[in-house]
């Protein structure tokens, strides 16, 4: 049994080795991109990543989703949006949500805009859900999603399993230089992809997909 857990041992150290030594991560985490063309829809869904409980203030990721979803609404794709409360039901950090909602209507010049609230959606699945409720309450069929880039493709594989019609945008990726020059910004991929293959084990495991 010790050869073999060796064995084991010895492959997952030279597989980190690799993926951390040279960019060939770049191919697990180009499948994880699905890169979709906007069109003009009902609402855009801004998925939630949230805000510092400390300073109030929204996280560089919560931001860049942001400024993508409001560079949708300047270019005429759909007047509304959603922002996600990820802190639950009575949670005792900053309303994330409501801090979304003011750095959008600091930014969004035309009032016509609309901002709705998703509330206690604390993962990708239960915002599809509150989702799939908000639409239906209010005739909603086509919806842009905005998000990170490498949560695009299980964050649309979650929405369509609901049958929604959605068109998944990428924001900036704020995490990590996408060129991966050093092993740091490799090692920053490398949890991104860890938390990415955990999310699909996951709807794996529910049924969600």
């Amino acid at each position: 049994m010790w050869p073999l857990v060796r064995t084991a041992l010895l492959g997952v150290c030279l597989g980190a080795a690799l993926l951390l030594g040279t960019p060939a991560l770049r191919v697990p985490l180009q499948w994880l991109e699905v890169g979709d063309r906007p069109e003009v829809a009902d609402a855009i869904i801004i998925l939630g990543s949230g805000a510092d409980c400390a300073t109030g203030r929204l996280y560089s990721m919560t931001r860049a989703r942001t400024d993508r979803a409001i560079a949708l609404v300047r270019a005429g794709y759909s007047q509304r949006l959603t922002v996600t409360d990820v802190s639950g039901a009575g949670g005792t950090c900053v309303d994330a949500a409501a801090a979304q909602a003011h750095y959008i209507r600091e930014r969004l010049t035309d009032r016509r805009a609309q901002v709705f609230r998703l509330d206690a959606a604390l993962d990708t699945r239960s915002e599809a859900l509150r989702t799939q409720e908000l639409a239906g309450a209010r005739g909603w069929q086509r919806l842009l999603v905005v998000t990170s880039p490498l949560h695009t493709r299980r964050a649309k594989l979650l929405f369509q399993a609901l049958d929604l019609d959605v068109r998944v945008i990428a924001a900036q990726e704020v995490q990590f230089d996408a060129r991966l020059p050093t092993v740091a910004h490799r090692l920053s991929a490398l949890k991104v992809l860890a938390h990415e293959g955990g999310g699909f084990a996951r709807g794996v495991l529910n049924g969600w997909f």
